[in-house]
């Protein structure tokens, strides 16, 4: 059987956990289950050997990125950000292509407004 090639393997794929931050789960009524969620493609991604890359937004007024998050990860890789849309920021695509995997897992807290390609950006490919 031949897999499509939109499947997420190990060797291609990347975990980027956006914004998953303190001041956020203000807004999200059911955070805690997102989070047992994600805990769980953290722990996937362990296994697995999956690079792992964290942002944050506006640090020091959201927060860090929840703590029992950021334990699961032994080696947590986190990009400070100031505009919502992640590709906005001006190291954010290279960081991303510095892994050279071609899949990412996309989770967090409002992440349909904070990954955003601009019109006049390359793609994160």
């Amino acid at each position: 059987m031949v897999r499509s090639e939109y499947v997420a393997t190990r060797e291609e794929s990347l975990l980027l956990i956006i914004d998953f931050q303190q001041a956020m789960l203000k807004a999200i009524d059911s955070w805690e289950k997102i989070a047992c969620k994600v805990r769980q493609l953290i722990r996937s991604s362990n296994v697995l050997g999956i690079p792992i890359l964290l942002t944050e937004q506006y640090k020091k007024g959201l927060g860090k990125t929840l703590p029992e998050l950021l334990q699961e990860i032994d080696s947590p890789q986190v990009f400070q950000k100031e505009h919502f849309s992640a590709c906005l920021e001006k190291n954010f695509i290279p960081t991303v292509q510095s892994f050279n995997h071609k899949k990412i897992v996309v989770v967090g807290m409002e992440t349909h407004v904070i990954v955003n390609k601009n019109k006049n950006q390359d793609s994160v490919q």
